[in-house]
């Protein structure tokens, strides 16, 4: 095979990782905005977050890679690694690490109870305290 085409076939699948790992990257964000109630101005942080981390990676991936040149099949290349991420994977993705999440949460709640309750106790006798005066 041409040394070049070979080349060029290399950075087109380097490409296309790099735009699955994009979308790994904006199904982190999707996932905590499922699992914990984000108000607008957390969601428009988590945004400006999102597009500086990929611009990062796609700066360095293109300086890594190609010396700073940016061809038309790299593009493709990242389409298609975000395409086939959330056609075949991020579906499961998401629900995989949402269930995670929120049982991980519940085993906490479970442990934090002991805490609460005496937490609830000492605010009552406090405040029951507070009132005798």
């Amino acid at each position: 095979m041409n040394e070049l085409l070979e080349s060029q076939i290399n950075t087109l699948f380097i490409f296309a990782i790099t735009g699955f790992i994009i979308g790994i990257l904006f199904d982190f964000f999707r996932i905590q905005r499922k699992v914990f109630k984000t108000y607008d101005i957390i969601t428009y942080i988590q945004d400006i977050i999102f597009w500086i981390a990929s611009g990062i990676i796609l700066t360095f991936v293109i300086l890594k890679y190609t010396d700073g040149e940016i061809r038309i099949y790299m593009i493709f290349g990242i389409i298609i690694g975000i395409i086939v991420y959330f056609s075949f994977i991020s579906k499961y993705m998401i629900k995989i690490f949402v269930n995670i999440i929120k049982f991980l949460l519940r085993i906490l709640d479970f442990l934090l109870y002991p805490l609460k309750k005496i937490n609830e106790i000492i605010k009552k006798s406090w405040k029951n305290k507070n009132n005798v005066l």
